[in-house]
């Protein structure tokens, strides 16, 4: 299986702090355009990443054991958001996500 569990576990600031190393020697407060990766998530995309090596990213075992974990995420990312997961959407960044925002609307002739 691609991930044993979903944590469910909450983090305290020193916690998350250190999942990234840069926090060692410095306060980062840079994060309008990236940020450090934390390490439980650099694991989680290093497994996925090692099984779609393996197997392929296109392997039907691998949305068998993947899909749930999204869908398990969203539902858990909505219920803090206070919406529903239908409300979500993945995206890559958040460029991406106005990109997307921004194309749905009906734009008429004067709109700014």
């Amino acid at each position: 299986m691609i991930s044993e569990h979903i944590m469910e576990t909450r983090m305290t600031l020193q916690e998350f702090r250190n999942q990234m190393p840069i926090t060692e020697e410095c306060i980062y407060f840079q994060t309008g355009t990236a940020s450090p990766t934390p390490g439980e998530v650099l694991e989680a995309v290093d497994r996925i990443m090692r099984f779609q090596s393996r197997y392929g990213p296109a392997n039907p075992e691998m949305r068998e054991q993947l899909y749930p974990q999204v869908f398990e995420a969203k539902s858990k990312l909505a219920s803090l958001l206070n919406t529903s997961s239908e409300e979500l959407a993945w995206v890559t960044n958040t460029t991406q996500g106005m990109q997307l925002i921004v194309r749905g609307l009906s734009w008429k002739e004067g709109d700014e």
